[in-house]
């Protein structure tokens, strides 16, 4: 039996049976599901690993399906201060919505998975931790080459050239200065959204 170990962060947990549970965790290899058994109760101190957005290392049994088997985890950032503020929490659970509507099963994807853990260690210092949720969701059409914003093209509908500026200097940010005393509109995040969604169908 070959066992492997890999980092990641728990996106979502769903019980089965009494105390086990299925969960996803987004990693260097990209989307992975695993079972836990006896993960819900106290045995083996998995119930608190696999609280959402905790990042753990997993050690797990490979499966020739799409569920592998969980033996055990450590855990590597528990993002206490991600749950110290209602707005730091709902972005972060915007970019695990955007990492589940955009990526699949064993899709490697090293660079965006380093994005993400930056990201939700910079929400805490954000003025708007919104403008990480964006830049997040702008960043990922990148990524995966739905989006090619060199094109001197209205990104949608009715945008002004200012959310036009804003929406691009999101996208293309490099380093944590250029974007933490932002803040977006809910008119703004609420378009950038829209665009997300609608550059995946």
């Amino acid at each position: 039996m070959t066992i492997h170990r890999i980092p990641g962060v728990v996106l979502n947990t769903i019980p089965q049976k009494e105390y086990d549970i299925l969960f996803t965790l987004f990693t260097p290899a990209g989307l992975m599901k695993f079972y836990a058994k006896g993960g819900s109760g106290n045995r083996r101190g998995l119930k608190s690993l696999l609280t959402p957005l905790t990042e753990a290392e997993i050690v797990f049994k490979e499966s020739v399906r799409e569920i592998h088997t969980c033996l055990e985890g450590s855990p590597l950032n528990i993002h206490l201060s991600l749950r110290e503020r209602l707005d730091n929490l709902q972005a972060a659970g915007d970019m695990v919505q955007a990492i589940l509507a955009s990526q699949w099963l064993g899709k490697p994807a090293p660079d965006l998975y380093n994005l993400l853990v930056y990201s939700l260690n910079k929400i805490p210092q954000a003025r708007d931790p919104w403008v990480l949720a964006m830049s997040f969701r702008l960043k990922i059409l990148r990524h995966d080459g739905l989006w090619d914003f060199d094109i001197p093209e209205p990104l949608w509908p009715g945008i002004t050239a200012e959310e036009q500026q804003l929406t691009i200097r999101l996208a293309t940010s490099r380093v944590w200065s250029e974007l933490k005393e932002l803040q977006l509109s809910p008119q703004i995040r609420e378009s950038i959204t829209q665009f997300f969604r609608q550059l995946l169908e």
